[in-house]
């Protein structure tokens, strides 16, 4: 009996080990289970990503919401430290000498007038781009009048991979359809042919505004101005009555949100610091960091042409009299303080900045209000379905904007390089009108690789360029401008004239140490193109340092070259400096306010050739050469 129940045991412990032994039997749901558990698994991941999407969302509204308004301090600020006093010194020695920044400084230091020449090259680059984004603008006033919108039918079909890329349909539609953009430079493509078409239209409607002179350019803005202002002012109403949200609009380019001390901790978690800690290291921009003072002071550059030889150029037309002087550069500083601002005022129903983005908002050497323009507008646009008329006066308002700006500059260098064409090419073309004809036709040319399916690729590298050594001409500059106003001695007291000329030297100090600070920190280190494309940052400092080197080295050579003598006697000629003797018998400019000098009436001038100085109890103005009209006499 023991011994059964002894062999029972055993074989009931051997069954035991076997089961034991045996892998666990799967359930025949066994991968239904497994992918459940992974999508459940997936969408608490994604349910908590979305989270920290938010977070991120609001910490980065919070961040760039005060952007703009960080953005306008610094603008005027830097309207008082540095657009006063060059408007001022500028503009008054333009009306004395009635010349352009070329003759002034051939006036004042002969040798360094080819930093004037240097300035009108890059400002003439720099109309090069304007007329481009002219051109945008004008492609897009015509694509608004289509129903619905072009950008409107690419909704649908959105993959991962564009959504790297192309998070809005008018950001794909702005590089698929309308730029078809290449991936890098070294693929050009072809001619797009009708952003050519638009380009050509542009420098058409420049040659009709220029090709005359100021004269027909005045007339003109008779009409264009208010025109351009009525369709401002009609862009302001609509978007204001028809766009939701639209009280709100100027607080979201403008306001920043600020929360107390106890609501900021409460919500501020370990995941939300993170994000905050990444912010801070991305987006940096408030007022002790160089880039909000940065754009304001490019935008005065570009914009009012601080340093362009726009503004001796308008200095020529003004009257020289104390009160017409003063009345001249508040009403420009006026116009330029408050236009702006209305037409960010007008426009700011239209944006909205999470809307500007893709790779325009991200590439390097893109100018920051192009993803404003081309692709939030058109989203708003889109979202809202707003009236394609509204549409077309928008970018047809923005487009005679920029008319009026790239007109006013390239007359600038109309006026002072075409008088210093050589002979033979004056006898060839014998008219004005056939020149302006000529340099117009070959600014389109010049253009024409912009219209490229990779010429945004080359617009980048032209725009992060050009301006990188800008500084050296403003520092060179500031020597002529300074020692033309503290040495003349019309309609101001010597106090005056040292307290403008220290002012105007400061304004230059400034701007040449922000420029040299940001670009060493901020650009140098950091290259526009791959490492597999050298040759176009090659040709980008090219475009950087030829303009600057052969205005110079051509300027002095030229200069030297027009003085009679040994060599060592032309260099002290030309590094002659505060000289206003046009002819043998006046020395120097006097002034009946001052009292400071003999007042010596100059009434005529022995040389026919030369100007003739001519004074009044309240004015001096310099009389033009009689034949001055002939190009081959100027």
């Amino acid at each position: 009996m023991m011994r059964c129940l002894g062999l029972v045991a055993c074989m009931f412990l051997q069954s035991l080990h076997v089961t034991n032994s045996r892998e666990p039997a799967c359930s025949q749901f066994h991968y239904e289970e497994q992918m459940l558990e992974k999508v459940v698994r997936m969408g608490i991941n994604m349910e908590q990503a979305m989270k920290r999407l938010d977070v991120f969302d609001k910490e980065l509204r919070s961040k760039t919401q005060n952007i703009q308004g960080l953005f306008l301090v610094a603008f005027y600020v830097l309207v008082v430290l540095i657009c006063i006093p060059v408007c001022y010194v500028q503009v008054k020695l333009g009306a004395l000498f009635k010349r352009g920044i070329v003759g002034i400084f051939a006036i004042l230091i002969p040798i360094l007038k080819g930093t004037a020449v240097s300035i009108l090259l890059l400002t003439y680059i720099r109309c090069l781009l304007h007329g481009v984004e002219l051109s945008y603008a004008l492609f897009f006033a015509f694509a608004c009048l289509r129903t619905p919108y072009p950008w409107a039918t690419k909704t649908g079909n959105v993959t991962v991979s564009s959504l790297k890329l192309f998070h809005r349909p008018a950001d794909r539609y702005f590089h698929e359809d309308f730029l078809q953009q290449t991936d890098h430079i070294d693929d050009g493509g072809y001619v797009v042919w009708y952003i050519a078409v638009c380009l050509l239209a542009t420098w058409l409607a420049v040659y009709c505004l220029t090709f005359k002179g100021t004269a027909l350019m005045a007339k003109i803005a008779y009409f264009l101005t208010p025109v351009s202002i009525l369709l401002l002012v009609i862009i302001m109403v609509y978007g204001y009555l028809a766009i939701p949200d639209s009280s709100g609009a100027m607080s979201r380019l403008l306001g920043s949100k600020v929360e107390s001390s106890s609501e900021s901790q409460q919500k501020r978690g370990k995941n939300v610091n993170s994000v905050t800690s990444l912010l801070d290291s991305v987006v940096n921009y408030n007022l002790g960091h160089p880039e909000p003072w940065i754009d304001a002071l490019n935008l005065h550059i570009n914009s009012l042409g601080l340093w362009s030889g726009l503004l001796p150029t308008l200095g020529t037309l003004v009257f020289n009299r104390k009160y017409v002087i003063n009345a001249s550069w508040i009403l420009l500083l006026l116009v330029y303080s408050l236009l702006p601002q209305m037409a960010l005022f007008a426009l700011a129903p239209y944006i909205d900045p999470r809307d500007s983005g893709g790779f325009i908002a991200a590439a390097k050497g893109i100018k920051p209000g192009l993803p404003f323009l081309f692709v939030a507008i058109p989203t708003t646009m889109e979202r809202m379905e707003l009236s394609p008329f509204i549409g077309f006066c928008l970018f047809v308002c923005i487009f005679l904007f920029g008319l009026h700006h790239q007109a006013l500059h390239l007359l600038a260098i109309w006026e002072n390089l075409l008088p210093s064409t050589p002979k033979f090419l004056m006898s060839y073309f014998r008219r004005r009108e056939l020149l302006v004809a000529a340099a117009c036709g070959v600014s389109f040319l010049l253009c024409v690789p912009y219209s490229m399916q990779g010429g945004i690729h080359l617009y980048a590298i032209v725009n992060s360029y050009m301006d990188r050594l800008v500084f050296t001409l403003i520092i060179i500059s500031t020597i002529p401008f300074i020692v033309g106003y503290i040495k003349q001695e019309v309609l101001y007291i010597p106090i005056e004239r040292t307290f403008m000329s220290l002012w105007y030297g400061l304004a230059a100090l400034i701007s040449s140490v922000l420029m040299i600070y940001y670009f060493a920190l901020y650009v140098y280190p950091h290259p526009v193109v791959a490492h597999g494309q050298r040759w176009a940052e090659r040709l980008g400092w090219f475009i950087a340092t030829a303009p600057i080197a052969l205005g110079l080295l051509g300027g002095a050579v030229h200069a030297l070259c027009a003085q009679k003598g040994p060599l060592k006697q032309r260099v002290l000629q030309s590094l002659r400096s505060g000289t206003f003797n046009a002819s043998d018998d006046s020395n120097e400019f006097t002034s009946g306010e001052t009292g400071d000098t003999i007042i010596n009436n100059t009434s005529a001038s022995p040389e026919p050739q030369e100007p003739v100085f001519e004074k009044t109890d309240t004015e001096v103005f310099i009389q033009p050469m009689e034949d001055a009209e002939d190009p081959e006499n100027v």
